[in-house]
């Protein structure tokens, strides 16, 4: 950051290894920012990343972006530059949210003794 200048500052929460605040040296694209703050988890929902960027005091505006498709798809033309006060939130997935009410015979292998 040159001498003077405000540092650029993002909000990185929900699935991510280290969600936090960050500083951006330069300019950062959302998936280098997710990056930084060291990836997806296994309970990561890839497909609807949430950025919130401030429009003024009162106004913000918000945008899903599918990483999990540009990434496949191998495009990151259309990948966010982050801009300062930016928060994204990588939501939970749909099954990292009811694994823990399945019951244990349906996600292992029931053996049934009176069978041999």
């Amino acid at each position: 950051v040159p001498q003077g200048a405000l540092p650029i500052c993002v909000v990185a929460s929900g699935q991510l290894a280290h969600p936090g605040k960050y500083t951006l040296r330069g300019d950062t694209t959302l998936t280098e920012a997710i990056a930084m703050a060291g990836g997806f988890t296994d309970k990561s929902k890839h497909s609807q990343v949430l950025l919130f960027r401030r429009l003024s005091a009162q106004w913000s505006e918000s945008k899903v972006i599918n990483v999990k498709k540009m990434l496949n798809a191998k495009n990151l033309g259309e990948d966010p530059f982050l801009k300062p006060g930016d928060m994204f939130v990588v939501p939970q997935n749909t099954f990292s949210k009811i694994s823990r009410f399945l019951p244990s015979a349906a996600v292992s292998t029931y053996v049934n003794p009176t069978q041999f």
